[in-house]
């Protein structure tokens, strides 16, 4: 069976994958392509959108399709991780507009479009729902003249597909937790070989990730800037006076799993304004996100100990954006009550496509439990590809037969570089194919890297290090693979590797192994020859608000616009 899971272009997060006989294909993001981070600039809601003068092209769906070899008439579903039903039900009963206005629209469309409604009706549906199904998914798959059936899941039941069927666990208790789905915001399942039951949900009124978002919005950081928060907490302190007003919005210390009821933050209540240009890293703004990070820790610790003892598994699976906090993540699985974890590097909505295919996929009969042992799913160029790119530039460059040998003499020269292989990474960050990389043992690359990238110079920066190394360099070390984890440094390491460890002592490490990104690999143990130290700093090959380069154009424009001083790309090597 071929399962494309395609999240619509009206939301954030866009993206598509294919499953194939149970088995991952490819799986990308629509941001990498459109340039656009979040996929956005578009229309974000589904009453914005009625306004569309321009069709979006889809160019994830393209891609996954190309690279598996097949065209839309080999596809056997379309899995959607959203369930208009349940949308619907939620959102369609409380004198909303969108039902009128997408009527009125629907008046001015082309027959071929109402054609489409009318069979919807003789199938049962209603007004509300033909209308919601046309504008859901038409713009996602215009220009295919034919289309398979099209199946939708609830948000959540795709979450926490990507969770447990690729997480290699036989059974596992499973927690996903984000802003919001159709309804519900933190939801309890029991994974058990090929199927997932829900156990207990809380609704979107009492979400974990909006009460984040609360905070991370009162501190002015930004469209989809939580993990800002996240960094930023380890410069706050206790404060109660802080923690009290927090407590009215979610309350951990409360019920079997967390109280409350969602409210925005105001100067009146908090005693301090929201934030403008005020230093974020001093009181109050410091403690208020420690303090909010705390809340958020003790709530998932909370909800997954109980789906720990509610399905008596000792395995633990997280997924959706509250699962993209490493500092959480690991809270869980030091607490005692879990012998495992794994969290989808693609928490958040960028890995629902694949959750969504992988959930049709079980539901069609296949088996689709796999250990997801790597995050590299995307478009790959051959250095024919890139050789063109670089002629196309007019650039100077220099051919190599060892390009971690030349990206490691580069580094330990002082040098930061961009870092262009094989197949692009899912998910927010980059591991090894799409990076940024520098000598994490200079005490200045922290802050140059993060003026390179247009960082706040507060900002954290991770390592990638050998997974032969990680008892050396983390304290209660574990694999780590996809950067989702903080462990402390010890103290004696702290002097060696200044770059990526954070003010609270802790780092976010990827541990690399030689069967999983040889070639990556590679150049971090030349790095160690060069430097003796097994690590380099790692983060995302992009600059400002774009997201992560796709292809060689794009790298390639980075490096020429920024201030990187050297790009090994394929097997070719540029220097500034």
């Amino acid at each position: 069976m071929n399962i494309l899971g395609v999240y619509p272009v009206w939301g954030h997060d866009t993206c598509a994958a294919i499953i194939k006989d149970g088995r991952l294909v490819a799986a990308a993001e629509e941001e990498r392509f459109t340039r656009h981070k979040h996929a956005l600039p578009r229309p974000h809601s589904m009453t914005n959108m009625i306004d569309q003068s321009v069709e979006p092209s889809f160019h994830s769906i393209k891609f996954c399709l190309d690279y598996a070899g097949l065209t839309m008439d080999d596809i056997d579903a379309i899995a959607v991780p959203w369930n208009p039903d349940l949308i619907v039900k939620q959102n369609f009963t409380s004198g909303s507009r969108l039902i009128p206005e997408l009527a009125a629209k629907a008046l001015m469309l082309p027959a071929g479009r109402l054609w489409r409604y009318k069979k919807l009706f003789r199938k049962g549906a209603s007004l509300k729902q033909a209308l919601y199904y046309d504008f859901f998914m038409e713009p996602s798959l215009s220009g295919y003249s034919s289309l398979p059936e099209i199946r939708y899941y609830e948000h959540h039941r795709a979450h926490a597909a990507t969770a447990f069927y690729a997480s290699g666990f036989e059974n596992a208790a499973v927690v996903t937790a984000d802003g919001a789905g159709e309804s519900n915001a933190t939801v309890a399942w029991h994974g058990k070989g090929n199927t997932l039951t829900k156990l207990r949900e809380k609704m979107k009124d009492q979400s974990i990730g909006n009460f984040y978002t609360l905070a991370t919005e009162y501190l002015n950081m930004g469209y989809g800037a939580e993990g800002k928060t996240m960094g930023l907490s380890p410069y706050g302190k206790p404060n109660a006076k802080i923690r009290e007003k927090l407590l009215r919005r979610l309350n951990p210390e409360t019920g079997d799993w967390y109280e409350g009821k969602l409210e925005t933050l105001n100067e009146a209540e908090m005693g301090f304004p929201a934030r403008t240009n005020q230093a974020v890293t001093s009181p109050p703004y410091s403690d208020l996100a420690y303090e909010a990070e705390e809340i958020l820790e003790a709530a998932m610790v909370k909800v997954a100990k109980w789906t720990v003892e509610a399905t008596g598994e000792s395995k633990v699976c997280v997924a959706g954006g509250v699962g993209l906090s490493c500092t959480t993540n690991s809270r869980i699985i030091n607490a005692g009550f879990a012998d495992d974890i794994f969290i989808f590097p693609a928490a958040n909505d960028g890995g629902t496509a694949i959750g969504a295919a992988l959930e049709c996929a079980a539901e069609m009969g296949e088996k689709v439990k796999f250990k997801f042992e790597h995050a590299y799913w995307g478009p790959e160029y051959s250095d024919a590809q890139i050789e063109v790119a670089l002629k196309q530039s007019n650039a100077r460059f220099e051919e190599t037969t060892d390009p971690g040998g030349a990206a490691a003499d580069l580094i330990a020269k002082g040098k930061v570089i961009g870092w262009f292989q094989g197949r692009m990474e899912i998910g927010p960050r980059a591991l090894g194919n799409r990076s940024i990389l520098a000598d994490p043992t200079r005490t200045d690359a922290w802050e140059k890297v993060n003026e390179i990238k247009l960082r706040e110079r507060w900002r954290p920066l991770a390592p990638s290090m050998l997974y032969e190394a990680k008892d050396e360099y983390l304290e209660n070390a574990r694999d780590s693979p996809f950067m989702i984890l903080a462990f402390q440094v010890p103290k004696e390491k702290h002097k060696e590797i200044p770059a990526v460890v954070h003010v609270d002592g802790s780092t976010r490490p990827q541990t690399v192994k030689k069967t999983t990104n040889e070639k990556y690999w590679n150049l971090i143990k030349k790095l160690e020859q060069n430097n003796g130290t097994p690590v380099t700093l790692n983060t995302s090959f992009n600059v400002g608000p774009e997201p992560i380069v796709c292809t060689p154009k794009d790298a390639l424009r980075t490096f020429f616009t920024s201030q990187l001083d050297a790009i090994v790309i394929g097997n070719y090597v540029l220097e500034k």
